[in-house]
């Protein structure tokens, strides 16, 4: 199966739909991992962000089987706390209605084969700790809320499990968790999947093939990395949020050991800058002849 994943946006919106739009009809699927909103390139704030996400939300209502829309902590953050950086408070209360028109086709985390896609990753320790911990101590019935019938139908199946917590209107669970200690990056294994950041998530990771943006990267290509734990995780956002990856899960890409990630990437950045030198020598000389 082919799955085109799209990172984070953060108003990237126009180039973003042309090449979904493009590319759509070559692919099985279609992942978008979260952060929709919020740039600190002011002109592509408000209605720019309004007029993209709708978009993208018209895309999946038309084909509901091709495409997913996975939340992310800026999006997130105009319907619970707005705990993030460059909250658009000017722009919230259109944001907010925004995200409630759509929330129904939005999820936390969604599992393609045996792939498993959000916008931050899982962890094992956040979810032993805020969904299984919460269920044991509210005897099976989710804060006592949730009706006991409803949950016993996602009972054990995470996805699920994260998935009904999120419609029931449980967002402050998947906020920042300011006791987990980070000083606020996200640097934590208690932290949820819409915040925490690979470095904590690699050794703790809930499932063994996990896709994710929220973490910028300098490549604009997708970093799959291998933990010791035998698990992949693969890294897609990038600085410009302009990096759009097809994943093949019958011909994955080769991982990077977890030990060997800053070597990789010091490794690659150095190749494509000597690239970019001797393209950049060869327009000089083309110049002077």
């Amino acid at each position: 199966m082919k799955i085109l994943i799209i990172p984070d946006v953060h108003g990237n919106w126009t180039e973003t739909i042309k090449f979904i739009e493009d590319n759509k009809g070559s692919v099985d699927k279609v992942v978008t991992l979260g952060d929709y909103v919020d740039d600190f390139d002011e002109k592509l704030n408000g209605e720019n962000m309004i007029n993209g996400f709708k978009k993208l939300c018209e895309l999946k209502r038309a084909e509901p089987e091709k495409f997913n829309i996975c939340i992310g902590n800026h999006d997130l953050s105009y319907i619970s706390n707005p705990h993030v950086s460059g909250h658009h408070w000017e722009y919230a209360l259109d944001y907010r209605k925004m995200f409630f028109d759509n929330i129904d086709i939005m999820d936390i985390i969604v599992k393609i084969d045996d792939w498993y896609f959000s916008h931050a990753g899982v962890s094992e320790k956040w979810y032993n700790f805020f969904v299984k911990g919460a269920e044991k101590n509210n005897k099976g019935n989710y804060f006592r809320i949730i009706p006991a019938e409803e949950w016993e139908e996602v009972k054990g199946d995470p996805v699920k499990e994260m998935n009904k917590l999120f419609h029931s209107g449980f967002f402050k669970l998947f906020d920042y968790c300011s006791e987990a200690g980070d000083w606020g990056d996200g640097n934590s294994p208690l932290q949820g999947p819409l915040w925490i950041r690979p470095p904590s998530l690699i050794p703790v990771s809930l499932f063994d093939k996990q896709v994710i943006g929220h973490t910028e990267t300098y490549l604009k290509e997708p970093i799959p990395v291998l933990s010791k734990e035998g698990k992949t995780i693969v890294l897609t956002d990038t600085r410009g949020h302009d990096n759009y990856i097809v994943l093949d899960t019958e011909n994955p890409w080769e991982t990077i050991p977890f030990e060997e990630l800053n070597k990789f990437v010091k490794k690659r950045m150095k190749e494509i800058n000597d690239e970019k030198s001797r393209e950049g020598q060869k327009k000089k000389n083309a110049e002077k002849n």
